[in-house]
This record gives C-alpha cells, structure tokens and sequence, in this order.
C-alpha cells in the first residue's frame, strides 16, 4: 500500500504528533508499506530526522504566522486551510495514495474534505475532540475515564470506524518487548530519566536538573533527553557538566532503552504518557500544553502518576 503522512513538527506545536507518526509508520513498513510523508518546513521541524529514519518527505511552505501553528488551537477556525489543502493536493495527486494519515490539531472536516477526492481512506489522529472530521477511521490514544467512549459523538461520519483509548496506543513493538523483559521496579530510585519534549517552552528541564544538584539526591544517575528546539540547551549542558552521573542526550528515535533503565521518570504530559504506562515506569508529571489538562489530571486520580501541576506554578526548588 502507498501511505502518506500528513504531520508537523515546530518549535511551537513540539515533536509528539512526529514522534507517534513515526512509531505507526516504522510498524506499516515493516509490511513492505511505502511510507512518505508531508511537512510544513516550519521553525523547528523534523524534516531532516524523517529522512534520517528512512522515510522521503515531501515540503510544503506555509505562512508562519497562520494559527495553524500555534499550540493554542481555539482559532483554528481562521487556519488557511485552502492554501495548506491546495499544497498537500499538489503532492498526492502525483501518488496513488491508499492512506493519508492526518495528526494535526490545526485540520478538520473542511480539509479532509477537499483532500479526500485525491485518496482511498483517511486516518485520523486526534485527542482533542473540539472539531468534526471527514474520515474513515479516527484514533485518539488518549483516555477520559467514562467520557473516552462518547467524546467525537456528532463529530464522525456515520460510517467512521473510531479507535478510542490506550488498546490502540502508538507505540513501538520494542515497548512490548522491553516490558516483558524488564523486572518490577523494587521501589528504590538510582536512576531518573528528564524528558520534557521536544520543545520545553516551560524550561521544565532545567528545573528538575537543578533540583537534582541538591545534596542529597546527588547519589542519583541522571539522563537528560532534550530536542533540537529546546531553547535552554546551553544552561542544560552547563548545569549537567557540573553534576556527576549525568549524561545529556539530543532527540533520540525512540526513549525505550532509557525507560528501562530508569526507576522514576520526569517528564510532561504528553506523547510518551502511554509508552511508559507500558514499561510500568513511575513518574512525577508536569502539565505542559492546554491538550493535557484533562487526560494528566484523570490519570493522577488514578494513581497513574505524580501530577505536580501546570508548568507555570513548578520551580526547581518546590517542583522537583
């Protein structure tokens, strides 16, 4: 089959749409899949690691200030839409596509609409549930307690198969693995694992890391994983030179080996919540993004994880 990609990476949305992306296609590929992908060469992109994993993506050039961009997503109303359309059009028209894969916040039924005429089927990925769609199957990972069920009631064809909750996770086959090999954690923490996305807008890396510098948690091995976009690299590799048993790691294909490894993860609510459900690997969360309020908070009543609440009441002296 020809799939197709149409995802975003940027120093304002962050890499999880990407990095989830990139888990379902390394799996589709492994079916003798052709797999491509469409991106927006946006501030921050992820173009050239996609091509890195193999992958041929196709650029398409758009304003960097439509709304589309932003991570606050309540004007995606007012998202050129066309021009996005007319520019993923011009690249599958050319490609007898039987899947397009949509993981963007910014898209919606107006979209998927046009682009449809060019395509076979439509996926669709979303964990928001704030906009309708025009597509064949609809895959939001994410879970809402009771409301996981009904959420995209009235926002899917009625032909739309939805795919709802962590039993259609997108993680990698080595999570599985690594979770039938990995023994129970024993309780005590000698290794702790940062990772606060791709971006960090809230500077959250530096706050754990210089919370960790205390006295008496020095004892305690430190990786450090931090994306290109991540504007606070140069205070992060100064503070983690300083401190023995740290080791800064830049945007890895995948963080199965250092979840492993780790006794107690720190890290935002985002895309990696599910792959370290699955390794069992406790950890202390902090929300990052509007999209993770209400997922995070279920799931710290749940005793999932440690939620320390929202980026902007965190500091390294209370947060950590």
């Amino acid at each position: 089959m020809e799939v197709v990609f149409r995802v975003d990476a940027s120093s304002q949305i962050g890499t999880g749409h990407v990095m989830r992306c990139l888990s379902l296609a390394d799996e589709l590929k492994k079916n003798d899949n052709n797999i491509s992908f469409v991106c927006r060469n946006n501030t921050g992109h992820l173009i050239n690691f996609i091509e890195s994993k193999g992958y041929r993506v196709y650029e398409i050039s758009v304003e960097e200030n439509c709304s589309a961009n932003q991570n606050d997503f309540k004007d995606y109303e007012k998202a050129d839409f066309m021009i996005d359309a007319s520019l993923t059009i011009e690249v599958l028209e050319h490609i007898k596509v039987d899947w397009l894969i949509v993981d963007h916040y910014a898209i919606d039924y107006r979209w998927e609409s046009e682009v449809k005429k060019y395509v076979k089927s439509i996926l669709v990925v979303d964990d928001l549930a704030n906009r309708r769609h025009d597509c064949d199957v609809l895959l939001d990972q994410n879970w809402f307690g009771t409301e996981t069920i009904g959420r995209y009631t009235n926002l899917l064809p009625k032909d739309c198969i939805p795919l709802l909750g962590p039993n259609f996770a997108l993680l990698s086959k080595k999570y599985s693995t690594a979770r039938r090999q990995k023994e129970i954690h024993n309780g005590k923490v000698n290794n702790v694992l940062i990772f606060m996305g791709g971006v960090d807008s809230g500077k959250q890396t530096t706050k754990a890391l210089k919370a960790l510098c205390s006295e008496e948690l020095k004892h305690i091995s430190v990786d450090v994983v931090i994306g290109n976009s991540n504007e606070d690299i140069n205070k992060i590799t100064e503070i983690a030179s300083s401190r023995k048993r740290t080791v800064v790691h830049r945007l890895l294909p995948s963080l199965v080996d250092l979840m492993t490894k780790a006794d107690l993860m720190l890290c935002a609510g985002g895309s990696t919540t599910w792959e370290r459900c699955c390794l069992g690997l406790p950890a202390i969360v902090v929300i990052s993004a509007k999209n993770q309020i209400k997922f995070t908070k279920l799931l710290a009543k749940e005793g999932v994880h440690l939620l320390l609440g929202n980026t902007k009441e965190i500091n390294s002296k209370i947060g950590f």
